[in-house]
């Protein structure tokens, strides 16, 4: 790495030395901005940069001097005016405020808080991106998303094939076809041995679009970050109040809404109405004009300052993702796997 052409510039720019030979008297800026793209590259990009920074100009880091440019992701216009958004939510919160500016939202007879709706959304957002990230994996998403909202099948009721087949497999074919009404067919349940786990796995099977898909509800399925931090948004779901719901949109009747999901698709739906989205995957996408009002002007670029609050637990951590021992890197994957919940494939 310290053999590439840009870390040498870096180096040479810097005029302070690396490693043993650093003298941070010798500094030539006191505010070095990491900009990289905004996307999964940039971030690789990103951390490469700051473990350099880290293994070798330390006292830099702790003198506060590095920062990290955060660009925006989105440009979102709508008639003449436009407004960059830096990430997802964001771009989620700009389509809420728009579609919510004239609406109401009753559960029971009660009319929801905007402040607590818009929590509502946000946790669906959330429930909508875990269930897609099934959906890429084949699963058909609508079967997880019933059986996360019935809270079933579990550890214990894996173990039992007989309650699989007469308890959890109705319970959620009940909550399927609640929401999908007409469009809901009969999901065909199977029972196989989950030998790794000792137990079983529940299997379902049903076509869409032509396609069979087949949904294994198994321990590591059940166990799996993505499907606990979909059981965790049912949670929080009840406690607003059970669905269904119902939605006056502007000028519009109130329509009777099923799922929080389906709340999150039409309000998404009319944030969205007269609204163009440009997404940025890298600066490079910009033109001068853009870069420069978004990422370049002080008074409007976003900066996070580098800090290691704890030189420990900051070494051990570049130690074992970053070193060049395969082992300990291998042994936290394989401990951390179920627990992320954020990973680009």
């Amino acid at each position: 790495m310290l053999a590439s052409q840009e870390i040498q510039a870096i180096i040479a720019a810097l005029g302070c030395g690396i490693g043993p030979d650093l003298n941070i008297e010798k500094i030539r800026y006191h505010k070095i901005i990491i900009m990289t793209d905004a996307d999964v590259d940039g971030s690789h990009i990103r951390t490469l940069l700051l473990t350099f920074f880290y293994r070798q100009m330390r006292p830099m880091i702790e003198a506060g001097y590095l920062y990290i440019a955060l660009p925006p992701l989105y440009k979102a216009k709508k008639g003449k005016q436009s407004r960059y958004l830096k990430d997802d939510p964001s771009l989620d919160d700009y389509l809420f405020d728009l579609a919510l500016a004239e609406s109401e939202v009753q559960i029971g007879p009660a009319v929801v808080d905007r402040e607590d709706l818009i929590d509502l959304l946000r946790l669906a957002s959330v429930r909508k991106k875990m269930l897609d990230r099934f959906r890429i994996r084949l699963f058909d998403e609508r079967i997880i998303d019933a059986a996360a909202t019935v809270g079933l099948p579990d550890e214990t009721t894996l173990a039992d094939e007989e309650r699989l087949l007469e308890e959890v497999g109705p319970a959620i074919q009940a909550e399927f076809s609640r929401c999908q009404g007409e469009d809901a067919g009969e999901i065909q349940w199977a029972v196989e041995a989950d030998r790794e786990n000792d137990t079983n796995r529940l299997v379902a099977k049903m076509r869409r679009g032509g396609q069979e898909l087949r949904s294994v509800l198994d321990l590591a399925c059940v166990q799996s970050a993505d499907f606990q931090r979909i059981v965790r948004c049912q949670a929080d779901f009840d406690a607003f109040g059970p669905a269904p719901y119902r939605l006056a949109l502007g000028g519009d009747p109130a329509a009777e809404v099923i799922n929080v999901l389906d709340l999150l698709n039409r309000i998404i739906e009319r944030g969205s109405k007269g609204v163009s989205v440009q997404r940025y995957k890298g600066l490079g996408e910009m033109n001068a004009e853009q870069l420069e009002e978004t990422t370049m002007k002080p008074e409007n670029r976003v900066l996070q300052q580098v800090r290691v609050d704890d030189l420990v637990e900051a070494d051990d951590v570049f130690t074992t993702l970053m070193g060049e021992v395969v082992e300990p890197r291998r042994r936290f994957i394989e401990d951390n796997a179920l627990n992320v919940e954020n990973l680009d494939v």
